[in-house]
């Protein structure tokens, strides 16, 4: 349980839409298994795209944290 992220409410959103897109976990064909595998690591469970950038503001997901998991998913696909 203390690997659980809490929800927040207040912060600013850090992670776009863009930021999305050019981690391939928006609009590729591979997004569907890039995503679930980001959910995983950050710990906020699978998410479709549009519900994506709006879980990682919730879970108060660092745009830093996010930038780790996708260079994780990016070295786990070579």
């Amino acid at each position: 349980m203390r690997n659980l992220h809490a929800a927040e409410k207040d912060s600013a959103i850090e992670i776009t839409m863009e930021d999305l897109i050019d981690a391939a976990l928006v609009a590729h064909p591979q997004a569907k298994i890039r995503r679930t595998r980001i959910g995983e690591l950050l710990q906020i469970g699978y998410t479709n795209g549009k519900q994506l950038q709006k879980r990682l503001h919730m879970f108060g997901i660092t745009k830093a944290q996010f930038i780790e998991a996708v260079q994780a998913v990016n070295q786990e696909e070579l």
